[in-house]
């Protein structure tokens, strides 16, 4: 009955609302509390999934991007307004979306709560999700200090609750080490390469491919190195300074801007110098986008990593009819997204429009793509703008069929590459002049 009444009372005043202009979202609510305290929150049916999202900034941005998601799977769904996430306009929202009889209309009630309030909101009833997107920022001003927003936290949920929590903020972390029940973590999470940390604190000095991109991740670490550049122009002067530097008896750590370092990357001048005067050099394992890609290409034998080709077309070219008739039957490498429609098209007319290529574009970033087709199809997928000419280019080459088209003449589904009719035609010529 309570519920009934409450439900009564909510629309009723929210159509008043709406009638004299006046904003819905806190004055039903806080009539419903009035008459009936925050207990009538706990006898609505809730709908089997409850997402709260909380924290200090963002809430908004993480619920409109988790609604739409939502929608786009099939769910109806109820968020309350930017501005409402106190207890009050929570009220107001659930019993805009209650039946008469209690159930609630929605599949899923999706609430952007105050941290201050989510206690109240969810002291009976637990929410099936927690998405809490920091907890750092301007809380001393808002709602008391970071650990009592944080023990207010502890106190709003149990076991049951799936957390969704950011792994850059070091106070939502810590609910890893309480909180027995599934937890989902994004972000860069701390516990996963705190080897890397250790490291960059102990050296005496840090060589980087890019300052400005280097000093982000220090900056997040809050190390204080001295930090120099090292890139394909540093002079050979340059590069004897921090190898002396390094024979003194200090340590030095090299760190590239993406991939592991001084592969296909700068860095390999430093290292070479270093094995030439006896350094101990110790590798630290990170992500490498030829071994990423090579990881869900599906295939397998010898392979060749060739890293960056020409960026010269006739030296290009040349490089890749020899790693046409390279025995090794799967070639990898690395292009510039200035130059990568044009060595596709170079490989369609030296290995032929039916070799299978892999691009990799982005890999392990955000907006990460692999395509796998033919060579004449890739190029169309630039052209249509299925595959987007920004970012960095990984790409395999199966020469494996090429080479049974070599050797199988009659085959029709093999057809020759320009490249091989060129080469045809100069043996003729050749012939003929003999």
């Amino acid at each position: 009955m309570k519920v009934f009444l409450a439900v009564l009372i909510n629309k009723f005043i929210t159509f008043g609302c709406k009638l004299f202009g006046r904003n819905g979202s806190q004055l039903p609510g806080s009539y419903v509390l009035k008459f009936f305290g925050d207990d009538i929150i706990s006898e609505v049916n809730f709908p089997k999934t409850v997402i709260a999202v909380t924290g200090s900034s963002g809430k908004g941005t993480t619920c409109s991007l988790i609604k739409h998601i939502l929608i786009d799977a099939g769910y109806s769904v109820a968020l309350n307004e930017s501005g409402s996430n106190g207890i009050i306009g929570a009220t107001t929202l659930i019993f805009n979306n209650t039946k008469l009889n209690g159930n609630f209309k929605k599949d899923v009630l999706l609430l952007e709560c105050d941290e201050r309030h989510l206690k109240l909101i969810f002291h009976k009833k637990k929410p099936t999700h927690l998405v809490i997107t920091n907890l750092t920022r301007d809380q001393p001003a808002r709602n008391g200090t970071p650990e009592i927003v944080f023990n207010d936290i502890k106190k709003a949920i149990d076991d049951s609750v799936h957390l969704i929590i950011n792994a850059d903020d070091p106070l939502v972390s810590r609910l890893k080490l309480t909180h027995q029940g599934k937890i989902t973590t994004y972000g860069l999470d701390k516990t996963k390469y705190s080897y890397k940390k250790p490291t960059l604190n102990n050296v005496d000095f840090i060589l980087a491919e890019d300052t400005r991109v280097a000093i982000k991740l220090l900056n997040f670490y809050k190390i204080k190195k001295p930090l120099y550049s090292y890139h394909s122009h540093s002079s050979e002067n340059k590069i004897n300074k921090y190898i002396e530097n390094i024979l003194k008896g200090n340590s030095a750590a090299i760190i590239s801007d993406a991939g592991t370092p001084c592969i296909s990357d700068p860095g390999v001048s430093i290292i070479s110098k270093a094995i030439e005067n006896n350094i101990n050099i110790i590798p630290i394992g990170g992500i490498s986008a030829f071994t990423t890609l090579l990881s869900v290409s599906g295939l397998s034998g010898n392979i060749l990593f060739v890293g960056f080709l020409s960026n010269k077309s006739g030296r290009r070219r040349n490089q890749l009819k020899e790693l046409y008739n390279n025995e090794k039957n799967i070639i990898i490498i690395y292009e510039s997204v200035y130059r990568i429609k044009n060595c596709i098209e170079d490989i369609v007319n030296i290995f032929g429009e039916n070799t299978d290529i892999i691009i990799g574009r982005e890999l392990t970033k955000q907006f990460e793509q692999i395509i796998r087709d033919k060579a004449k199809k890739i190029i169309d997928f630039f052209s249509d703008n299925s595959i987007i000419s920004k970012g960095e280019f990984c790409m395999i080459i199966d020469n494996r069929k090429s080479k049974e088209c070599k050797s199988n003449a009659e085959n029709n589904l093999c057809k020759e590459s320009n490249y091989d009719n060129w080469q045809n035609r100069r043996r003729s010529e050749y012939t003929a002049k003999i």
